[in-house]
């Protein structure tokens, strides 16, 4: 599958049984993968194994409790 990944997006950071909404930025291919807030504020992940995933086309998803 292809996709881009360079330029900016939205996405979730699913945490301790809390969804919450960050951006992603990459500046080009040798860049690295930026996460932050919504506010800008760089995102802090949990200690441990983290898993990123892409999903393309997904706009209408609904996270509930």
């Amino acid at each position: 599958r292809q996709f881009d990944d360079i330029g900016t997006g939205g996405g979730y950071y699913l945490t301790n049984g809390v969804a919450i909404r960050i951006k992603w930025s990459k500046e080009s291919a040798t860049a690295p993968l930026v996460l932050t807030y919504e506010d800008g504020t760089p995102l802090v992940i949990n200690t441990g194994k983290t898993f990123i995933a892409y999903a393309n086309g997904f706009s209408n998803i609904i996270i509930s409790e």
